[in-house]
């Protein structure tokens, strides 16, 4: 979701509580590490599963323990309106930088997804004088540069510096962008494109 998700209201509980889900979306990266590539696709595959199930659910009247809390918890009245799709975007965006690029790589774009994006939304609202980008008004230059940064720092644990530098570029230019599709989508994904497009060109 974007910097701008709850702009007039500051960081709500929602907002928090969104944030925090996000951000744990990165121990997908511990479980593909300690049980490999397999383990961690599955888990993606399963949680989505059950996702969708209890949304279901929840659009039926009924409940899945959890699962429906948490979207009601973390998510606006329109959204509940129908299905709240932002965590499916998000489970097929790490699920194909896994699946399709090199481990190190969808590295930098899972961690761009669930620390970069999350800073750069906190940082956007908590930030009184923001300055909004020109070309999409519903983002912050401060969040833009916040969750640049931070993800950076977070991917120079792993990876080298080029390339984390250069992903986290790429995914967060991405979580700018005024695009059509969600950027739970788009940032993993342009991270890695970003990379590939270096490597290549360094090669």
């Amino acid at each position: 979701m974007g910097q701008g998700r709850a702009e007039g209201n500051g960081v709500t509980s929602e907002v928090l509580l969104r944030k925090c889900v996000h951000s744990l979306g990165s121990l997908v990266l511990v479980i593909a590490a300690v049980y490999g590539l397999s383990a961690a696709q599955t888990v993606i595959a399963v949680m989505t599963a059950l996702y969708l199930a209890s949304e279901y659910l929840r659009l039926s009247g009924r409940s899945l323990p959890m699962f429906t809390w948490l979207t009601s918890r973390a998510s606006s009245k329109a959204e509940q309106e129908g299905i709240v799709d932002a965590p499916i975007w998000f489970a097929l965006g790490a699920l194909i930088t896994l699946t399709f690029f090199p481990f190190e790589h969808a590295v930098v774009g899972v961690l761009t997804l669930t620390i970069g994006d999350p800073t750069a939304s906190i940082v956007g609202l908590l930030t009184k004088d923001r300055h909004m980008i020109p070309f999409n008004t519903s983002k912050s230059m401060e969040g833009t540069i916040a969750g640049f940064c931070v993800s950076t720092l977070a991917c120079l644990l792993f990876v080298e510096p080029v390339t984390a530098i250069t992903g986290c570029a790429g995914g967060m230019l991405a979580e700018a962008l005024p695009l059509k599709l969600n950027d739970n989508f788009t940032v993993p994904i342009a991270a890695v494109l970003m990379i590939s497009v270096l490597k290549t060109v360094l090669i």
